[in-house]
């Protein structure tokens, strides 16, 4: 499988269209130390386990199109000399942190500091794409967004990803700028990775760079990184988004089974997704609906392979 790590990314330290292949190859300095694994774990199980008992609670959908926007309010100006961090605690209510405040839980437990985009005949359509590796919603205001989601979720490293979670506020000379980024994505051994989703073409423009250098030294402030994303070739997204979806209710002692001889099939060389289908199909009884989910959910779990820059079909190659 071709590695799907690889970003492509606008000018922070790499030229325009170039792939990276580490998401946090940024430089930014000054980084403080940072928490330990433990902590974020402790963190993320917490979560978790509030999520299981009210799911969907940071993905605002009960809006009604036409009714007042709800996002939690920017205090005055910045406190501190260079800049502040305002991060939602709830629907209507926030926090400010100063840069060297900012912590894990801050992140971890973050609502999105903006809700739903509604007008009429807006480009974007808001999307509540569902994350496995968040047990959650996560809020997408466009199909781009959505697709740095699905990356996001494919992607062994990650384990958190929030939607907006914070609004920076910073001085440039006099004025005061602020800024809303698109997700945050949380791994172990590395910093938090804040990513802004752009247009190619919108990414190119002076101004919008100049504004992301701003807010990439603002970041820095706080020990974070940032990126300026893309988007994907268009297989790769639609193979992620087949493969997303898929779940099977097979479990247990014949899940593994099942795994186990597929898995030894594409051993010997590679199989077409409809062959193995069909043997799990001839073999062991699995119907055939259910037979290709159970070859996409090992897909997604990495536990077989394709090739992700081509569409999947029946005839596509499949090897462990």
């Amino acid at each position: 499988m071709q590695a799907i790590e690889q970003l492509q990314t606008i000018p922070l330290e790499v030229s325009p269209g170039r792939e990276v292949e580490d998401w946090h190859a940024q430089r930014w300095l000054p980084q403080r130390s940072q928490s330990s694994d433990i902590e974020l774990r402790a963190l993320l199980e917490r979560f978790r386990s509030e999520t299981r008992r009210s799911p969907g609670v940071r993905a605002r959908l009960n809006r009604p199109i036409g009714a007042p926007k709800q996002s939690t309010p920017l205090p005055p100006q910045p406190t501190g000399p260079h800049l502040d961090y305002v991060i939602a605690l709830g629907r209507r209510t926030s926090v400010t942190r100063q840069a060297e405040a900012v912590t894990l839980a801050d992140l971890v437990f973050a609502h999105p500091r903006r809700d739903f985009s509604r007008r009429p005949h807006q480009h974007h359509h808001p999307i509540a794409q569902y994350a496995g590796t968040v047990g959650d919603l996560v809020m997408c205001e466009s199909r781009l967004e959505r697709a740095f989601v699905l990356l996001a979720d494919f992607t062994p490293t990650v384990l958190h990803i929030i939607s907006q979670p914070l609004t920076i506020m910073f001085r440039v000379g006099s004025q005061i700028r602020w800024h809303t980024p698109d997700f945050c994505v949380l791994r172990y051994g590395a910093p938090p990775l804040v990513v802004d989703v752009k247009r190619p073409e919108q990414a190119l423009v002076v101004r919008t760079q100049e504004r992301h250098w701003l807010v990439a030294e603002a970041l820095a402030a706080a020990g974070m990184h940032y990126l300026v994303w893309t988007g994907l070739a268009e297989p790769v997204v639609a193979n992620l988004s087949l493969l997303s979806r898929a779940q099977t209710p097979i479990s247990g002692e014949r899940r593994n089974v099942l795994r186990d001889v597929t898995i030894q099939w594409v051993l010997d060389g590679p199989q077409t997704f409809e062959s193995l289908a069909t043997a799990l199909t001839r073999e062991h009884s699995v119907p055939d609906l259910a037979a290709k989910t159970f070859l996409r959910e090992l897909i997604w779990q990495r536990q077989l392979r394709i090739h992700m820059h081509h569409f999947l079909l029946p005839e596509s190659e499949v090897w462990a």
